[in-house]
């Protein structure tokens, strides 16, 4: 079982520097079991992926639209999000939602969501899912990936670690998130911010306490 944790952690250490998929794909994953938004079949858990791509755009959007956070050079999550910020804002003026109010908009229009959360499953199966459990030359085997099913597959017992090592696992994940977008940005309270990214309905009463950055 340590050496489970240990491949997590090896993973999370080798995160390069260049673009931040692999470390939201990896609080994406530690999300989903917390939530227990996954199936046990056949002694087996499985996450569908439809659920992880929700969670990543989550972030996403949290982070560059809310916060106004700088992640570099635009790949499609990104540009994604981009383009459901300029058509919110051209019905209600403001793009300035925490993504829970977001999300009920997107959901306005299932037909459109749907195709939304199909082409994330595309993107993140060409170019995250499997690289993500590669740790220099040597892939390590967190969870069996599914591109037929579009699913996660874990033994029980590594869901167990997950969850008993969650705070540990995410917050090595924020500090590798951190440390990318202190290359392009020069901003107070950034901590904060990946801290806070992947919290669900948050109200400005809750926010009172980070009025002082949260704040245009």
């Amino acid at each position: 079982m340590e050496k489970y944790l240990n491949d997590w952690i090896k993973v999370i250490e080798g995160i390069k520097n260049d673009n931040t998929y692999k470390a939201s794909w990896g609080k994406a994953i530690i999300e989903c079991i917390m939530k227990k938004e996954y199936q046990e079949i056949d002694g087996t858990i499985v996450i569908e992926e439809y659920f992880l791509v929700q969670k990543l755009l989550k972030y996403y959007w949290n982070l560059n639209v809310f916060f106004d956070v700088n992640q570099g050079d635009y790949l499609y999550v990104e540009k994604l999000v981009a383009e459901i910020k300029e058509k919110y804002e051209k019905r209600r003026k403001t793009s300035k939602r925490w993504y829970s109010a977001i999300e009920t908009y997107l959901k306005g229009n299932q037909l459109s969501f749907e195709k939304q959360l199909s082409k994330l499953i595309s993107t993140v199966n060409k170019n995250v899912a499997y690289r993500f459990l590669n740790t220099g030359r040597r892939k390590v085997k967190l969870y069996t990936l599914d591109m037929t099913n579009k699913q996660l597959r874990f033994k029980p017992e590594h869901v167990e670690m997950i969850m008993k090592y969650s705070v540990l696992l995410n917050e090595l994940i924020n500090y590798k998130w951190i440390m990318f977008l202190e290359n392009f940005n020069d901003t107070r309270h950034l901590a904060k911010k990946v801290y806070l990214v992947d919290k669900d309905n948050i109200t400005a009463k809750k926010l009172e306490q980070y009025t002082s950055f949260l704040n245009e």
